[in-house]
């Protein structure tokens, strides 16, 4: 698409920001300072002060910012054209702006603050995915009833597969399978016999014997696997990120740990197709997740994503083999990519999508396809608070799994709806939370879910 007649800019777009101080929100705030046509007409974190800063750093004049408490003074604000800085996040749905984007990663408030603005005809665009795989269904369809758009964000990775996938679709390929990779890669240096993971390093002089080959994949990456057991291989936002895709998309899960190889981007083609052409899938029309295997001065992935299609034409495929593209050794499977994800950098063209077409950059009409579920790692007790936290919002001895949405998932607790949520009996190691095993007495998150099932 030739993008500057599509998105024909010929009045100001205002937004608001929920969550401006983390990567996220900050990437987008640095990109719309680059769009004259886009204003940020409020800003809200929990230390105002701090945003101030940050908006000050960014190049805003600080006379055209202004803290604010009340809808008067940031409506006045706003009039002159400046930004107004707020701590309280309920004042959101109400400010005079054509979209609220929503970056905090705290499923409770993002829901609250994204229905409410959504009621009051505010398009809504949803970064943060945890609150997004508990109930996008659900706020889309408040959305369609309100006239609005809800949406994943373009700089995310569930955006971006989305679109990678729905464009390749509407060409007519036959899909098997579609995902991402991690977010941090394993970096093999020959020299030292070492992988690298992030500031970890571990010394493995077997792994040169499972670097160049895959004869035999599943027993490859078995050993692969086993030789860097000491190094995380799974992450749990990725679980979100795929439940957010798999809704939009009606695809499916594998296997609910999710897949996780160990593996190179010359290698997605001969990995994600099913067992009996020698991959490990033992079902299609499924996501996924790989681990990024590369060496220091080789192309990385940047938790980027990847479609396989089937090759529906020989002479076509091989045109394209020869020019490089990710084609399986049996001439069977290719693998289309977009080896990034630029965070806010990219997401002004989702607000364009919504504000000047009404059109979502996800599937308005997204159903519940996948539930990511937790099991217990050690035994809990009741009375115990299940915290998030961390870079990752990881809830800490909780094994996070994705399966496929049934009569009998509907028993499981979304793993971010029991997020800072109270036990109110003992629970075993080894054993899915359920629904009955939390007290949801004060969740808004949780009168939406049931709502949504």
């Amino acid at each position: 698409m030739y993008y500057k007649e599509l998105f024909n800019i010929d009045r100001t777009i205002r937004i608001s920001i929920l969550g401006a101080n983390g990567g996220f929100g900050y990437s987008l705030l640095a990109q719309c300072k680059l769009i004259d046509k886009l204003s940020v007409s409020v800003v809200c974190d929990i230390d105002a002060n701090a945003t101030k800063r940050i908006l000050e750093g960014l190049g805003w004049d600080s006379n055209n910012l202004l803290i604010c408490s009340n809808l008067d003074d940031i409506e006045r604000i706003i009039s002159k054209n400046g930004t107004a800085i707020i701590s309280d996040p309920a004042l959101l749905p109400y400010c005079p702006v054509d979209m609220l984007i929503e970056s905090t990663g705290n499923p409770e408030l993002g829901a609250k603050i994204a229905e409410r603005a959504l009621i009051n005809r505010q398009h809504v665009g949803m970064v943060s995915k945890e609150t997004e795989s508990v109930i996008g269904p659900y706020l889309a369809n408040i959305a369609k009833e309100n006239g609005v758009v809800y949406t994943t964000v373009d700089g995310d990775q569930p955006s971006n597969l989305i679109h990678l996938y729905t464009w390749i679709e509407a060409l007519g390929l036959e899909i098997i399978a579609a995902g991402k990779s991690s977010e941090y890669d394993y970096i093999w240096d020959p020299e030292k016999d070492s992988i690298k993971y992030l500031a970890n390093e571990v010394i493995v002089p077997e792994f040169k014997n499972y670097w160049t080959s895959l004869n035999n994949t599943e027993e490859i990456l078995k050993n692969r696997s086993t030789l860097l057991n000491s190094l995380p291989q799974y992450a749990t936002p990725d679980y979100c990120e795929m439940n957010v895709v798999a809704n939009s998309l009606n695809l499916s899960v594998d296997k609910p740990e999710l897949h996780y190889p160990i593996c190179k981007i010359t290698e997605l083609a001969d990995i994600f197709i099913p067992k009996e052409d020698g991959g490990i899938l033992s079902n299609t029309g499924v996501v996924d997740v790989f681990n990024c295997l590369r060496k220091e001065d080789e192309l990385s992935f940047a938790g980027g994503e990847f479609v396989i299609v089937k090759c529906h034409n020989e002479s076509v495929w091989n045109t394209l083999k020869e020019k490089g593209h990710i084609v399986s050794k049996n001439n069977k499977y290719a693998a289309i990519i977009l080896p990034y994800h630029l965070m806010g950098v990219e997401s002004p063209i989702s607000i364009f999508s919504a504000v000047l077409h009404n059109r979502a950059s996800g599937n308005p009409n997204q159903k519940s396809a996948a539930i990511m579920i937790g099991k217990a790692e050690r035994d809990f007790n009741k009375g115990e608070t299940l915290t998030m936290g961390g870079h990752h919002h990881v809830i800490k001895d909780i094994r996070p799994l994705l399966m496929n949405t049934d009569i009998n998932s509907k028993h499981f607790a979304p793993f971010y709806l029991m997020s800072n949520k109270k036990l109110i009996r003992d629970i075993k190691k080894g054993s899915i939370f359920s629904l009955d095993d939390f007290d949801f007495s004060d969740s808004v998150l949780y009168e939406m879910y049931i709502k949504s099932i």
